[in-house]
């Protein structure tokens, strides 16, 4: 992943600060666990949503190997699906701020995440059964 730290590294560019908090080295740690906007986003989602504390000093290995750990086959898998989507539009807001594109916000980024992460529950045929066979699945959605 080409963040603005790996660009300042190679002398493609003169500033490597993080595009949202501006206060510390854009690197795909920062920008994915560290940075206070990542951490408002996981915080409404993993802690208000699913209870969940993450420790920021892990790595994004970490993470995933902390979720994989889950006992509760469809939260695991929730869990590992709002790593995928996180990412995606952490990275799509940040590239619409960079290259003059606007910026979402994080209430809209979260939406975003959350509309995405119902539809392809949806698609899931496995996912989708599961819904519907425990509620409790569609609070993790919301």
């Amino acid at each position: 992943m080409v963040t603005r730290s790996v660009l300042y590294d190679r002398h493609v560019i003169s500033d490597n600060s993080c595009i949202f908090c501006v206060g510390g080295l854009e690197t795909a740690h920062h920008l994915f666990i560290n940075c206070p906007y990542a951490r408002l986003i996981h915080r409404v989602y993993l802690s208000e949503t699913h209870g969940i504390t993450m420790d920021y000093s892990m790595d994004w290995e970490g993470w995933v190997l902390y979720f994989l750990a889950i006992a509760d086959a469809p939260q695991r898998q929730i869990l590992l699906l709002y790593l995928q989507v996180f990412s995606y539009h952490l990275w799509r807001e940040r590239n619409a701020r960079l290259h003059g594109g606007g910026s979402f916000g994080p209430r809209k980024l979260l939406t975003g995440i959350m509309v995405d992460m119902r539809g392809r529950a949806a698609a899931s045929t496995w996912l989708s059964r599961l819904i519907s066979s425990r509620p409790i699945i569609c609070t993790w959605l919301i």
